[in-house]
């Protein structure tokens, strides 16, 4: 086999190796944002048609005196920012679910690239010894890699979490500015 035939099998094992992961992360990110904008259609529906049935029983109490027109259409409207804000959280956390099925594949990229020169090195140890500082080596820098690679995926998290929950925050916070007055006073 020459160089060339050699390094483009090298490529085509380590393309092959990454492929699934690929595969894998494509699937998810669109099963993500097909689930999303259905669970976000579907809530709306609900919603849209609640308000339908409740419009004209509101519409009586209203007439009769038994309802302020106002406090109805603030009620709608509180049910419609609440599901607005579950949906833009539903989001970010979608998009931040992509960032880090990127960091993954990447990571598995790496991993797959790392692994034929890491036996290549091996191949070439001419004594015991040398393959087992060799593999102490590598054995070290997978560990180190590993606590990396964690850590980079706590932080990941977190921030995702954090993000995610920033809607559903913002909103509890103008709902308890809005509504709580009346109970802090009791």
């Amino acid at each position: 086999m020459t160089e060339k035939t050699t390094a483009k099998a090298t490529k085509a094992t380590a393309d092959a190796a990454i492929n699934p992961a690929e595969q894998i992360y494509a699937a998810f990110v669109e099963s993500a944002e097909l689930m999303l904008k259905a669970s976000a259609d579907a809530a709306l529906k609900t919603y849209d048609t609640a308000v339908s049935a409740t419009r004209e029983p509101a519409m009586t109490a209203i007439k009769t005196g038994g309802l302020a027109m106002k406090d109805y259409d603030d009620a709608i409207a509180f049910g419609r920012d609440n599901i607005d804000a579950v949906t833009e959280s539903s989001t970010i956390a979608v998009s931040g679910l992509k960032d880090v099925g990127k960091e993954w594949v990447a990571l598995a990229q790496k991993s797959a690239d790392d692994i034929p020169a890491a036996v290549k090195a091996l191949a070439a140890c001419k004594t015991v010894k040398e393959a087992t500082d060799l593999q102490t080596d590598l054995a070290k820098a997978s560990f180190e890699n590993l606590t990396a690679t964690a850590m980079k995926f706590q932080q990941l998290s977190m921030k995702l979490a954090t993000a995610s929950m920033e809607p559903i925050n913002k909103r509890f916070a103008e709902t308890v500015s809005k509504y709580g007055k009346p109970f802090a006073t009791v």
